[in-house]
């Protein structure tokens, strides 16, 4: 009996296990993927942390290059603040300006919250600081292009062709060329790339000299001779009238002399005499100069050089004993 009951519960008990398997097949077969998904995300996790902490032990030993590496890798595997952040400090560290303010730009964006907030304010004044260090690009689109001669120059530097890099802050472009107006602008170099437009004007054409003036005759030799001609002239009626006085007084002291003779009167009358003589011989010559220099003087200005070189000199002279001219030119 107890061996019939066996042979029937054994079969029983095999269909029962296999049906068990069966189910445990399926169940298996319907969560194997979310099972799988589930491992792959805590392996991936588990890199990324790696990899975080392989970048804070490069940057412990200041190698920040590789830790920027190890950072933006852990980043890549599970986007975060974190090593964001520590991507942008490692490329201030080595000096990358440009690539760095990208980064800290990068870690503020993506607005990692209240627990990163003293790393937030951080991250901006630090952009702010590296901005005044960054060089940016000024492009001088300059009108017309080509001028031969062309000079730049930014903040009294000449400069090599149409493009510069500039800190931030305030520069003078001065831009020149010949026959062209010069162009100066002051510009504020922010960060960013800066195109400024330069116009280089043609210089107004200067304007024809004026016709020159009509000639007074003042500069003419002939006006010249003229003047000494009229001074000979002034001098001549100046020596006339002191021949007379004296002459006057010559004849009043001989004919008091005749009437009463005396040694006095008699050196009176030859010393009056003599005065009245030279001054004669004085206007003779002045007048004779006179005359010669008026003639020259008029007809100077038609002969041209000429006449001019031909025109004689007159040198009035007086002495105790009497007075005269020299007269002297050349031919």
């Amino acid at each position: 009996m107890t061996k019939l009951r066996s042979r029937r519960i054994a079969p029983i008990f095999a269909t029962t296990l296999a049906l068990s398997l069966a189910s445990v097949a399926t169940d298996a077969e319907a969560i194997g993927p979310r099972v799988t998904l589930q491992g792959a995300s805590w392996k991936v996790k588990q890199e990324a942390k790696a990899a975080y902490t392989k970048g804070k032990a490069l940057m412990d030993r200041n190698d920040f290059a590789g830790a920027a590496e190890a950072f933006k890798k852990a980043d890549e595997l599970v986007p975060g603040a974190a090593p964001k952040y520590q991507v942008a400090v490692c490329l201030d560290r080595l000096g990358s300006a440009k690539e760095a303010i990208e980064a800290y730009r990068t870690f503020i964006n993506s607005q990692p919250g209240e627990k990163y907030a003293d790393r937030v304010v951080a991250a901006g004044k630090r952009i702010a600081e590296l901005e005044k260090m960054l060089k940016t690009p000024v492009t001088l689109n300059i009108t017309p292009a080509g001028l031969p001669g062309m000079v730049v120059k930014v903040d009294g530097n000449p400069v090599e062709g149409n493009s510069v890099e500039l800190e931030a802050g305030k520069h003078m472009i001065e831009v020149s060329a010949p026959d062209h107006e010069p162009f100066s602008q002051e510009v504020d170099v922010a960060g960013e790339p800066l195109d400024l437009a330069v116009t280089l004007k043609p210089k107004e054409a200067m304007p024809p000299p004026p016709p020159p003036e009509e000639e007074d005759g003042s500069g003419t030799p002939g006006m010249g001779l003229r003047i000494a001609g009229y001074t000979t002239f002034g001098v001549a009626v100046a020596a006339g009238v002191v021949t007379g006085v004296f002459g006057v007084m010559a004849l009043g002291s001989a004919s008091d002399f005749k009437d009463a003779p005396s040694e006095q009167l008699a050196d009176d009358t030859e010393q009056q005499g003599l005065i009245a003589d030279v001054f004669l011989g004085v206007a003779g010559a002045a007048a004779v100069a006179t005359g010669i220099l008026l003639y020259f003087g008029y007809t100077a200005d038609d002969g041209g050089d000429e006449m001019s070189a031909a025109v004689p000199k007159i040198t009035p002279y007086a002495g105790p004993t009497g007075g005269g001219a020299g007269l002297s030119w050349k031919f």
